[in-house]
C-alpha cells in the first residue's frame, strides 16, 4: 500500500507573536485529530512553525488554542480546501 500523500506537497503553518503593546508571551497550543504539536509560549517577534501533508481523505484540520495575558481565543489555523489562509492572520 502507497501513502497517500507521497505525491502532495507539504502544508506549512507560521504562527507569530506580533503583539507590541507589552513584553507578554503568547501561549500557544495547536494539534490535529492525528497530530499534537505541543504547547509553546512565544515571545514577541518570534514564531513557530509546522509542516504537514495533507491526508489521504482531504480533511486535515489543525486548531489552536491561544491565550495572551487574559485574553482567550480558539481558532482553525489549516482546515483544507480553504485558499484565503493568509489574509486571515
Amino acid at each position: 500500500m502507497v501513502a497517500g500523500w507521497i505525491w502532495r506537497d507539504k502544508n506549512t503553518v507560521v504562527i507569530k507573536n506580533g503583539f507590541h503593546s507589552n513584553a507578554k508571551s503568547l501561549y500557544i497550543h495547536c494539534r490535529s485529530k492525528d497530530d499534537d504539536i505541543a504547547e509553546h509560549w512565544l515571545a514577541v517577534g518570534q514564531t513557530m512553525a509546522w509542516s504537514f501533508h495533507i491526508n489521504v481523505f482531504y480533511t486535515t484540520l489543525f486548531h489552536c488554542y491561544a491565550q495572551w495575558g487574559n485574553k482567550k481565543k480558539r481558532f482553525n489555523a489549516y482546515e483544507y480546501g480553504r485558499s484565503n489562509w493568509g489574509l486571515l492572520c
